[in-house]
């Protein structure tokens, strides 16, 4: 599978049709725009926005939050009195240790105590309003996205059709907690720290003047500006980040939801390869997130010691020349140089906390931009009349252009082109795909101990499949087909395995697949290979790959090919395209102008989950089996969605290349395509037969 992420520039395109451009070959020179996240007021309008989302509503959630709010910033400002007295109490010990006064240190010693225990309740208490607002503003705006995202086939369109936003589910789950969490830390920081340097710088003045007090903040305002210019591009670089971890998210479920499929495959190096190249892509964002927090904490750390320092040079200034106040008493003195640097200790820390906002601002900012652009959407789609209206006799919306969903017999089906970076998101879907497992109707046996199960001898490597008295177990122990015995042997001959629903027919492939274990008897199949043996199911598993890769799966189509070798697999994979009846895929690329040759037309990566019908997607499936040429193809009800014209033409088609088929499927069309048949009933019960219309030309 090719790398599906080569450049971030694509994630933030503005206009689509830029980027089926730049995946042409002869146009790449082509730039684009890239969208920017930094501080702006642009983001902190989108900020208001959501603040508003939370305070709108009823009287009682207004209240609640006016509680909550009031709530912390009360308690904050009772742990900074606190604070404060318990920031006096060292140049008080200076005081009273200088004088001899021991009555006085045994005093500040209890208050110290009763002081530290009334904060240390206080800092409990704000810790658990600042969690209430959490939890409760993520429930507000997760409602809200709710109420909007569940309504008018929204989610639907949202998923299938429109391609602004990517991971939706990401933005719900993820970013709107991380969002909530960040802003209450952010909403006491502002509330609190800027009261904390106005009283203390208010307090500096009187005991070391204007000139002091200047020089403090002449650091604090170029380091703010140092700050300003290194944390935009880390707000950019964040969003991107955001991207890639719910795109790598989306791979594992879905490998997740297809591994019974992948398995049958052997394809499990084959996503192996693209979960590796994510988790790349993913390390290189965060190598170039770190490199630009390099400065930014550098710039924390330098203000944080440089504070300190220059807090001690112009008390030093000031005692040197004299201008100090209780300069004659000693023991004043050091209590005075004491409690001057207790206040220049908490204007560099509230200054601090402003500027250890700033990695988590850049992360509040690109939360905000991924939720407000979700609402955006959604409410664009909401009131797109036009969308809302054109409804197929389904229901189904349907879309012009790159939008427009196909049908199977559909020759002007158009299936959107997608650049390497978005077809994550855009194969996503809303429905869980379906169990490709029967439920299964089991005789009840005795529970069995481990080490008194027998279990079924596999002989790999055989050039037929055989089974010979196995009984069938699911792997909870329940009995489904016992002393299953049935041959396939010979080229000409073919298996239809059949039986009413729930009687284990797709169970009996896991078996044969090596998923699960048989008991007793014996089993020889061929080794699984696309030379040798392959498995199809009903539902076709499309990995996130270009068209011709597809068709090759699990085999990652080879671009390290002669430009000889490199046609000749070209032509081949179209050849099968036009074999299983998906040729007006290219044709319709090509003659919409959007893509010049096959060759680009087999690159490109299509949005095929949702753009084919079940039929299309079979039909790509089958494709694979023709591609590879297996001695055996198992094929689970992998014609289901075809019409039985085309089915037959499949089967004639499988038959003239040499392969031999095991089929499982209801239809009594598949008779003619088999010599024999299982037949699977309830209670472990079956019974082979010869299939009396069986058509000699297969």
């Amino acid at each position: 599978m090719t790398n599906f992420i080569e450049k971030q520039n694509f994630l933030f395109s503005e206009n689509e049709d830029d980027n089926e451009t730049l995946l042409k070959k002869k146009k790449k020179d082509e730039s684009k725009k890239t969208t920017k996240f930094g501080f702006s007021w642009k983001v902190l309008k989108q900020m208001a926005r959501l603040y508003k989302i939370i305070f709108s509503g009823s009287k009682a959630r207004f209240w609640i939050n006016l509680f909550l709010i009031i709530g912390l910033i009360s308690f904050s400002i009772v742990e900074e009195i606190i604070g404060y007295f318990i920031g006096k109490i060292p140049s008080k010990f200076y005081l009273n240790l200088l004088e001899h006064n021991e009555s006085g240190f045994n005093g500040l010693i209890k208050n110290y105590f009763v002081l530290v225990i009334l904060i240390s309740v206080v800092k409990t208490i704000e810790s658990l309003f600042q969690d209430c607002i959490g939890f409760f503003w993520r429930f507000i705006v997760t409602q809200d996205m709710h109420k909007k995202l569940f309504s008018q086939k929204i989610y639907y369109r949202l998923i299938y059709f429109d391609k602004r936003i990517d991971n939706p589910d990401q933005r719900i789950g993820q970013d709107i907690p991380e969002w909530v969490t960040i802003t209450g830390k952010f909403l006491k920081t502002v509330l609190s720290v800027p009261g904390i340097i106005i009283y203390y710088s208010y307090k500096s003045y009187y005991v070391i003047g204007f000139t002091g007090l200047a020089s403090f903040y002449l650091l604090f305002l170029v380091s703010f500006f140092i700050t300003k210019i290194f944390m935009s591009p880390v707000v950019n670089l964040t969003f991107q980040l955001q991207v890639l971890e719910g795109n790598f998210r989306y791979l594992h479920v879905l490998v997740r939801k297809n591994i019974e499929q992948i398995n049958f495959f052997r394809g499990i190096k084959s996503e192996k390869r693209s979960v590796d190249k994510e988790i790349k892509e993913i390390t290189k964002k965060k190598v170039q997130i770190t490199k630009r927090h390099i400065p930014l904490n550098l710039n924390t750390t330098l203000f944080a010691y440089f504070s300190t320092i220059v807090s001690y040079i112009v008390i030093g200034i000031l005692v040197f020349n004299n201008k100090m106040k209780d300069q004659d008493n000693l023991a004043k003195l050091g209590s005075t140089i004491s409690l001057c640097s207790f206040y220049f200790i908490e204007i560099a820390f509230g200054f601090t906390q402003f500027f250890d906002l700033s990695a988590s601002i850049a992360d509040m900012f690109s939360h905000t931009v991924r939720i407000v652009q979700m609402y955006d959407v959604i409410e664009d789609l909401s009131t797109d009349k036009e969308r809302s209206n054109e409804q197929d006799q389904d229901g189904i919306a349907k879309f012009s252009s790159t939008e427009s969903s196909s049908t199977e017999d559909d020759p002007n089906l158009t299936i959107p082109l997608l650049n390497s970076s978005s077809k994550i998101n855009e194969m996503r879907k809303i429905d869980e795909l379906s169990e490709l497992s029967d439920e299964i109707q089991y005789m009840d046996v005795k529970e069995t101990k481990e080490n008194e199960i027998e279990y079924t001898k596999v002989m790999v490597g055989e050039q037929s499949v055989d089974f010979l008295n196995v009984d069938c177990y699911t792997p909870d122990n329940h009995l489904f087909a016992k002393k299953l015995k049935f041959s396939v042997a010979k080229p000409n001959q073919s298996l239809l395995i059949t039986g009413s629903s729930g009687t284990g027919k797709t169970s009996i492939i896991r078996i044969l697949g090596g998923l699960w274990k048989g008991r007793n008897g014996i089993i020889r199949r061929p080794k699984i290979s696309t030379k040798t043996m392959m498995i199809l199911c009903q539902e076709p598993y499309l990995p996130i790959s270009s068209l011709r890769d597809q068709i090759t799966y699990p085999k990652v189509f080879s671009t390290q090919l002669s430009g000889i070798q490199l046609e000749e697999q070209e032509n081949e994979v179209e050849k099968i395209l036009r074999l299983v009846g998906l040729r007006h895929l290219i044709d319709q690329k090509i003659n919409s102008g959007k893509c010049e040759t096959v060759s680009e037309v087999l690159q490109g990566f299509w949005d095929l989950n949702k753009s084919l019908s079940p039929g299309e997607k079979q039909r790509i499936s089958l494709g694979r089996i023709i591609y590879h040429k297996p001695r055996f193809a198992i094929l689970d009800e992998s014609t289901s969605a075809l019409e039985t014209d085309t089915e037959k033409k499949i089967y004639l088609l499988l038959r003239k290349i040499g392969i031999t088929i095991i089929s499982i499927g209801h239809r009594d069309s598949l008779d003619e395509f088999h010599d024999q048949k299982l037949i699977l009933q309830r209670n472990g019960n079956w019974r082979l037969e010869k299939i009396e219309n069986f058509n000699e030309e297969f």
